[in-house]
């Protein structure tokens, strides 16, 4: 992908190494194959919190509760459902956090590796 000094300054807090992004490209034909102009770059993140506004996060103990809060922050529009299965299964508590948070895909890795955490899901807009 051929990028443009212009487009290099504009998108360069976002083209990092190690980053996720969303680029848009314009490709042409040429006789030595197909060429890709940069159009725009995004962060996945940006694009993911955006769209993203329920985190569920499913843990089989309540002991996991403190660390999950410590990984939410303020700031977004997204709610977060927590649901902890006691007695093996047999009863479900279901939480919700009303909006306010911010809901990345970073964030939902960083709390499925939270010990007690079972299962983690990013619900987008309806």
């Amino acid at each position: 992908c051929i990028a443009f000094s212009e487009q290099i300054t504009e998108y360069s807090a976002v083209l990092q190494p190690g980053r996720s992004v969303i680029i848009e490209v314009e490709a042409d034909q040429r006789p030595d194959g197909i060429s890709m102009r940069l159009i725009r770059a995004r962060s996945i993140d940006t694009v993911i919190e955006g769209k993203s506004k329920l985190l569920s996060v499913e843990m089989d103990t309540p002991s996991a509760l403190p660390a999950i809060k410590a990984q939410l922050k303020d700031g977004g529009e997204g709610e977060v459902m927590l649901i902890v299965s006691r007695e093996s299964g047999r009863k479900r508590y279901e939480i919700r956090l009303k909006g306010g948070y911010r809901i990345t895909p970073g964030l939902a890795q960083g709390i499925k590796s939270i010990q007690g955490v079972v299962d983690v899901r990013l619900v987008g807009a309806a």
